[in-house]
């Protein structure tokens, strides 16, 4: 594996205990600026609640993009302007799923961070519906401009840090112990495919990479 983000989601044994019986689930999606890291969220990183109608978070392991988000939200959410937190502008949206414990504490495991991709309202003061992808997304559409040649003997690593960090330099890695201080044995050129170009590389190392 190859993870562009290095989290755990630690939860307390009563978390554990809860979701294996009968519990009160609860969720949050709150919008968030982007480059953020780490499963903890600081109040003053918090751009908007967004009021949850209903959503889902679909995880696909057979696509470029892991994670989609579809969420809908109340009407107060959409935005009036182009500086409003919700536009598809750069802000994320971060989903956390919970328990709600009998006295009242809540406990949250964040389920990731999602670009918003589209802010879509079908009728006049309506719900708003959001779709979102995760950050693997921006990779996809940060098209090489020109070929890149990565010679012989460079760490696969640092082909592979070197070309998500030109367009996230905030990005945590974590690297299987197996393409550690691993080189590349011939000369390598990207197409304009970023994502292709590396998921093509560490599948050569029996590998796959996912944000």
């Amino acid at each position: 594996r190859v993870l562009f983000r290095s989290v755990m989601r630690a939860v307390t044994p009563q978390f554990l205990a809860a979701v294996a019986s009968s519990h009160r689930m609860v969720s949050r999606a709150r919008v968030v600026p982007p480059g953020l890291n780490g499963v903890s969220i600081a109040d003053d990183d918090v751009l908007l609640d967004l009021d949850i109608v209903s959503g889902s978070v679909t995880l696909d392991s057979t696509a470029d993009v892991l994670g989609s988000l579809d969420l809908t939200v109340s009407a107060a959410a959409f935005p009036q302007s182009t500086s409003d937190p919700l536009t598809p502008y750069g802000n994320e949206i971060a989903i956390e799923r919970g328990v709600q414990y009998g006295s009242g504490s809540r406990e949250w495991v964040l389920l990731g961070y999602f670009r918003i991709e589209s802010v879509e309202q079908q009728t006049l003061n309506g719900p708003v519906e959001v779709s979102g992808s995760d950050r693997m997304a921006g990779l996809v559409n940060a098209k090489i401009p020109f070929p890149l040649t990565f010679t012989a003997g460079t760490l696969v690593t640092a082909v592979i840090s070197s070309l998500i960090i030109s367009e996230y330099p905030w990005a945590v890695f974590s690297f299987d112990a197996s393409i550690v201080g691993v080189a590349l044995a011939t000369d390598q050129v990207t197409t304009d495919d970023r994502v292709g170009f590396i998921t093509t590389l560490v599948k050569s190392y029996g590998c796959i990479a996912y944000w």
